[in-house]
Formats: C-alpha cells, structure tokens, sequence
C-alpha cells in the first residue's frame, strides 16, 4: 500500500516525482515498487512520460492536478506534441492521458533518438537553488529539451548526468539528489545570441499547450518570412536567400540543412527546436509562436490562389492544395525537352548546378565543430542535403566529389574522439575515457585503432591526452 507520494515540483518530470517516492519509501528493491506502481512487472520507467500505473499510484501522482495537466505540465509533450497537425497531437495527447496506446509513433520524436545515447541533464546554478528551498534537486523538464544546450534562467552550460534516458537499458529510478554533485560550478555561455535562443525556446515551452488550433507552424512561419517570397503573388519562398540569411543569422551555432528548413516550411517536419529557431529567425514573438493568433487565418491565404478561387468560383482549399501540388512539381522537376525525342530529367544540368553545394556540404561535415561529426560517404551528404541517395547514381561529378573525400572508418573515429575531447574540455567536464565513450559510443578496441589519425584532426598536445587515456 502506497502511504504517501510526494508533491511534484514547478518544471520537475514525473519521473524525477516517482524517483524521490521510491527513495524516500525504503523498498528494499527496485522490484517491490515497480509492482506497486505500475500496472505490469516489466516495465522500464520512462524519463519523459508516464507509464501505465496501477489506479492507487495515478490517484496519488496527480494529487491536486488532472491527469491533462500533469501531462502538459510534467512530461515533455509540450516539446515532442506542439507542433503537430491537429488531430495527430490531439490523439498523442489523449494517448499519455490514458496511458494506452502508442503515443510515440505519434509524437515528433526524432527518428531511432528515443533515449538512444541520452542523459538527463542539468544546471549546477538550478541544483544549488532547488536544494536552497526544497532540500533537494530534481530533475527539470526543460533541461531536457532536445538541441538546447543552456539554462534559460543562469545562462550557464547545461550537464549530463550518468543517468541513461534509453528505454532499453536496465530499469531504475535514480532521483536527481543522488546523482547530482553538489558545489559544481556553472559555466556561463558568451554567446548572446544562443542565450537569447535558449531563453526564447524555454518561454515557448513553458507556454500554455493549444490543442484546438487549426492554424500549422508551417503556414504561420511561412507567412512571417514573406520577405523570401519570389513574387508578389506569395506563392512560393526563395529557399536559397531564405537559408543563407538563415545560417548567417545563426553563425557559429548548429543549424538545419537546406533540406530540413524546407520540410518545416512545408509542414513536413514539427521538430520542437527547429521550428523555434526558424521563428526566432522570422522575428516572431515567442508568445505568438506558442499560441498562433487566431486573426491571422485570413492573412495565410495567399493572393494568387484567392484570385483564381474568384475568377473560377471553386473554393479556396481546392485550389490552394492543387496549386501547391503544381508548384512543387513545377520547382523541383526541372525538365528539357530533347531534340526529336522524349522529355528527359536534365540531369547534367542538375549534376552541375548541385556540385558547389556538395562541396559546400563535405567541407561542413569535414569540419569539427560543436556539432558530432558525421562519416563523409554519399548517403551522409544526401542525407544533409534533403536529396535522395538514389539520385546521385546519375550525378556523376557530384558523386565523384564525395567519393574523393570519403574516409575510412577508423579515420573518422579519430574525428570523432578528437571533437569529444574538445566538447568536455569546452563544458569544462572531467576529460577521461569513460565521458570519451559515453559521448561517442566507442569500444576500447576501436579507439585504439583509431589513434594512428589522430594527428589528422588535432594538435600534438590534444592526441597526446588522447592516447594517455586508455
């Protein structure tokens, strides 16, 4: 029988709410409370959302809160849900209320990083302060943000902690007081305009969640960026200016690829962070990207589509939808007819017009910067570019420009090792191989294959602490 449960903090995880109960309950294992709490023996408690829990715990966990606000308010739906269409994030929502159904192939979580290769995270600056009221930390919801990388609230660096957010791995309830040292000190950003990011991010988090809004953050961001319209009409964005004033904008910060902007802008794509960054970038206030006026419905609808509607007396969704399906045919199938023969894909034009922008692409990904490196091969610079792999099979001089740069295996780890040593030194996180691994997901024996090359991608000094590592 469950005594007590204690009450959940502002921005604390449910999770970090049942780990305090299980420490503080005295179970003599782990086992005991998972029987207690939920509803079959097997399960691995979520980090970010709540399994199906017995009828005692439910009632207990939600105390003075509905079970809609517990999860608006203490899961990570307002980060994985908010931007979906409509009725996809109105059946994840009633999904995690009910805790049935798969709300996460629901949910806009990124593809194979459901935990893989994540820790909780947290700021030394917020741990101090919670154990100053509370007499103790916990964990914060909005640390836990995929892609942010500071505290809103301290502008300091955010920290892993060693508690795996896989589903996979062995369950546990680790609550944050135990796994969070104290006395760490904060490292501040200096980059204003990543604060600024971070700050902007976290006040669209924290947000009241609108699940009746009919209106996408595609069309609303479309309609801010207006000055990348092609013509008068509005039909159409300029990606290419749109995208280079876009990573000018956010010098020296990780971005989206060309192809990843284009799929938000066309509603493919509800990644919590990019769309953020897209409307900081669009000079949208976060209160309204949180909560898209209702007014601007009838600004979205777009002056040559209205003009045909008019002249034809046809409603405007249908034309809109063909004139959409008409332009994206028209934009990215560029044909030329040939003489005395069949129309044909122009494919050494594209073959020619692509190569600035694949060399352009393999230079990034050769780069170490802040972001994880990825291995050159062609899949990978498809993959960043939003192109089809199985289209470069007819770009001979493309293909031939990745194929020059591709690098062996044990190349890349060296890459790799190099950019995780430089990530801890820069967090000012203990350097050993231990952070070495948990970053990069080597084995011993692939490091060590690997530090041939490292002179490669770093100086004397860096590969000697490398090799000293193991």
């Amino acid at each position: 029988m469950i005594v007590f449960f204690p009450e959940v903090y502002e921005d604390e995880l449910v999770y970090s709410q049942i780990a305090r109960y299980y420490v503080k309950s005295g179970y003599l294992s782990l086992t005991y409370a998972i029987e207690e709490l939920y509803v079959h023996r097997y399960t691995t408690p979520d980090t970010e959302f709540l399994n199906e829990m017995t009828t005692e715990a439910a009632a207990l966990l939600k105390g003075k809160m509905s079970m809609e606000a517990l999860v608006q308010e203490h899961t990570m739906f307002s980060s994985y849900g908010r931007f979906l269409p409509k009725e996809r994030k109105r059946e994840a929502f009633a999904a995690l209320v009910s805790m049935h159904g798969n709300f996460n192939n629901l949910l806009s979580i990124p593809k194979n990083q459901r935990g893989v290769g994540r820790f909780l995270r947290y700021c030394p600056a917020c741990a101090g302060e919670d154990r100053e009221r509370h007499g103790e930390t916990y964990w914060h919801r909005s640390h836990q943000i995929q892609g942010l990388k500071i505290c809103g609230k301290h502008r300091c660096y955010l920290r892993e902690s060693s508690v795996s957010m896989n589903r996979k791995a062995s369950p546990g309830l680790m609550d944050a007081e135990s796994a969070i040292p104290s006395g760490e000190e904060a490292i501040l950003c200096g980059n204003e305009k990543e604060i600024s990011l971070a700050e902007y991010l976290l006040q669209v988090f924290s947000a009241g969640m609108d699940l009746e809004g009919s209106i996408s953050a595609a069309d609303f961001l479309r309609l801010r960026l207006d000055r990348y319209c092609r013509s008068d009409s509005g039909a159409s964005i300029s990606l290419e200016r749109l995208y280079e004033d876009y990573r000018e904008f956010y010098q020296g910060m990780d971005v989206m690829t060309r192809g990843q902007v284009q799929k938000v802008l066309s509603g493919k794509r509800w990644n919590f962070f990019d769309i953020c960054q897209m409307g900081m970038f669009a000079g949208i206030p976060a209160s309204e990207l949180a909560a898209i006026p209702d007014d601007v419905e009838e600004a979205l609808r777009e002056p040559v589509f209205v003009q045909v509607s008019e002249e034809l007396q046809l409603d405007y969704e249908l034309v809109h939808r063909i004139g959409e399906a008409v332009l994206r045919r028209y934009e990215g199938r560029e044909r030329v007819q040939r003489r005395g023969g069949k129309r044909g894909f122009a494919w050494e034009k594209m073959d020619e017009q692509l190569l600035p922008a694949v060399r352009d692409t393999v230079k990034r990904l050769s780069e170490n910067g802040r972001e994880r490196p990825k291995r050159i091969t062609v899949s990978a610079v498809t993959k960043e570019m939003g192109l089809p792999e199985k289209r470069f099979e007819k770009l001979p001089r493309c293909r031939e420009e990745i194929r020059k740069h591709q690098e062996t295996q044990e190349k890349y780890w060296a890459r790799e090792a190099v950019w995780a040593y430089r990530k801890l030194v820069e967090e000012g996180t203990a350097v050993n191989w231990k952070q070495i691994r948990s970053l990069t997901n080597m084995r011993k024996e692939d490091f060590l294959r690997c530090q041939p090359y490292l002179p490669e991608s770093a100086g004397k000094e860096t590969v000697e602490m490398l090799k000293g590592l193991v």
